[in-house]
């Protein structure tokens, strides 16, 4: 009987450990977190005029950056290999999307750039033994759009501005470093959609801004 008591008492304990036991790799990047990366940012930038007489495109335009971001995240886990994590970004600076000029015989330029970009991302995760996890990146962005013409044909048309919002995607690998600091090396593309806004003493023309962007990141984060 008393046999039978400890095997069933050894039983239950073995049970109560298991998902302690199963959960144990993923709970390494169990936490609050906050990070910052930096590197080389490609930005791209798509545009055209229009008006009463029609449209204009003007060619697409890029430019390289060297920027980063800041982030605020957490993550959660799912299984012994699988967590789920939520990560806010910001964009300090400014990511310069490059000259684009007009098309059809008009001597106007654009200067253009994204200012203020920010995200919110899910993060889903795999992990690949306890000190390096794989990670995916899918979330929302948004950023303002500026655009400055110059040349002859710009007249006192002024710098164009619009919040031009679209998604995110990106994946990455986290490697911890000690006990609460975790490197991390990712890539990431960004679309915006297109948005109209008028031009400022523009002559009742509008603009069309939108424009896409990729960028590749190291950095090192916190673990609270």
């Amino acid at each position: 009987m008393i046999k039978q008591r400890h095997s069933i008492a050894l039983t239950l304990a073995v049970l109560s450990a298991a998902p302690v036991a199963a959960f144990a790799q993923a709970q390494n990047f169990q936490g609050l977190n906050v990070q910052a990366g930096i590197g080389f940012v490609e930005g791209k930038a798509k545009t055209s005029a229009s008006d009463n007489g029609g449209v204009n495109d003007f060619s697409k335009s890029s430019e390289s950056n060297f920027g980063g971001t800041v982030g605020l995240g957490y993550t959660l886990p799912l299984s012994r290999q699988y967590t789920l994590g939520v990560l806010a970004e910001y964009n300090p600076g400014d990511i310069k999307a490059g000259t684009a000029n007009a098309s059809q015989g008009v001597q106007i330029s654009l200067q253009n750039k994204f200012s203020g970009q920010y995200s919110f991302s899910l993060v889903p995760g795999y992990v690949i033994d306890r000190d390096h996890l794989a990670y995916l990146k899918v979330g929302y962005t948004a950023a303002k759009e500026k655009s400055t013409p110059s040349g002859p044909d710009a007249g006192g048309a002024g710098t164009i501005s619009a919040t031009v919002n679209g998604y995110n995607l990106g994946v990455g690998l986290r490697a911890t470093l000690d006990r609460k600091f975790y490197g991390f090396a990712e890539a990431n593309y960004v679309s915006f959609s297109n948005k109209t806004s008028a031009i400022p003493n523009g002559g009742g023309a509008n603009l069309t801004q939108g424009g896409s962007e990729y960028n590749v990141l190291v950095g090192i984060g916190y673990s609270f």
